[in-house]
């Protein structure tokens, strides 16, 4: 459907298939008894009983706190009535307060970048809610107002959104320990805490799930730009993960129980971890800097910008480089020269955060 055609002037895309949402609103409303055995279509990997698929519908649809703890006491009880009641009342109170940001109309998607493989779809995460502060595109930097960058010193909370089937022991002590490794190098106090979305809620709201846009191995929200940040449901079908995610890593790239087999896939989960993180913490992208020695646009508005390092976590692999001059021209005349594949945070990308 073309903007034209419907009063919020969004382009509607067309799909032929039930989405991760779709499924869960299905689940939470017609579930399955808790002694049932789920239809293999429903259970694919044969690993989830019915009250672990109705958990994961909960977690997917951005149910949390009181109302998660009632509705799963609710399923026990086989209250069907009342476990729909409850959802519905759940879905009409969080409309209704995150109004405001449903209304915002979603940019149509540029296709992905030549090259692009393992990326993030962090640069129009952010150009759709940048605000006007000067300096705030970012160079590898990092985000230089004040606005987006956590104040050195203070406590950054953050929460796993999903339960124990999908946020296992394993990916939460991934994302702690690449968040520890920051820490180690950065002044802030970063605390992991219980997710409720009827309290306060947490400033980086971690969720581990597909990715619909191909190519794409996670993504992240810049800094403090995840405080209070609800998200559409178009960024939702898009981009994956719930309403309140603020980063999401692909279940593709980070296994559930273990570290990946082979050493391409552990550098995969590594280069994830660390880029998108580096993101939540502030970094942006190496390849945009004013000083980048690739072929990519810069980013606008730039008010820090370091010398090109490329051996940054915060750079896309195979990135065309630029014209090169000299003697270094006739050297690499034969050689198609790309960016390398970084996967751990460079002495430059730790200093920098210091």
């Amino acid at each position: 459907m073309h903007p034209e055609m419907n009063e919020q002037g969004i382009r509607i895309k067309p799909n032929n298939k039930l989405s991760e949402i779709d499924k869960a609103f299905i689940a939470i409303n017609y579930p399955f008894p808790i002694t049932t055995t789920l239809p293999t279509e429903a259970n694919p990997d044969g690993n989830l009983d019915a009250a672990q698929y109705f958990k994961n519908a909960l977690g997917i649809a951005g149910v949390a706190g009181t109302t998660y703890t009632t509705l799963v006491d609710l399923y026990g009880k086989s209250d069907w009535e009342q476990v729909r009641y409850t959802f519905n009342n759940w879905c009409l109170t969080n409309r209704i307060a995150g109004k405001p940001a449903q209304g915002v109309k979603p940019a149509d998607e540029p296709p992905l970048p030549e090259g692009f493989m393992d990326g993030c779809l962090t640069e129009s995460l952010t150009d759709e809610i940048a605000p006007d502060d000067s300096g705030s595109g970012a160079s590898r930097g990092v985000a230089t107002s004040n606005h987006f960058l956590w104040t050195p010193g203070k406590r950054v909370t953050f929460a796993f959104l999903q339960g124990d089937t999908e946020a296992t022991t394993y990916r939460k002590k991934r994302v702690t320990d690449v968040l520890g490794t920051y820490a180690a190098r950065a002044n802030l106090q970063l605390e992991e805490v219980p997710w409720d979305a009827d309290t306060p809620r947490s400033d980086i709201r971690v969720f581990f799930g597909v990715i619909p846009k191909e190519g794409v191995s996670g993504w992240s929200f810049i800094g403090r730009r995840t405080v209070d940040l609800t998200r559409t449901s178009a960024q939702i079908e898009e981009r994956g993960g719930n309403r309140y995610s603020s980063i999401v890593i692909s279940t593709t790239v980070l296994p559930a129980t273990g570290p990946p087999t082979s050493n391409d896939n552990r550098r995969r989960e590594q280069k994830s971890l660390y880029h998108e993180i580096g993101h939540a913490l502030g970094l942006d992208h190496e390849h945009e800097s004013p000083n980048t020695l690739t072929k990519d646009t810069v980013a606008e508005e730039i008010s820090v910008a370091t010398f090109f390092d490329e051996d940054s976590v915060m750079l896309y692999p195979g990135r065309a480089m630029g014209t090169i001059t000299g003697w270094q021209k006739f050297r690499d005349f034969f050689d198609t020269r790309t960016t390398k594949y970084t996967y751990v945070p460079s002495a430059i990308d730790l200093a920098f955060l210091a």
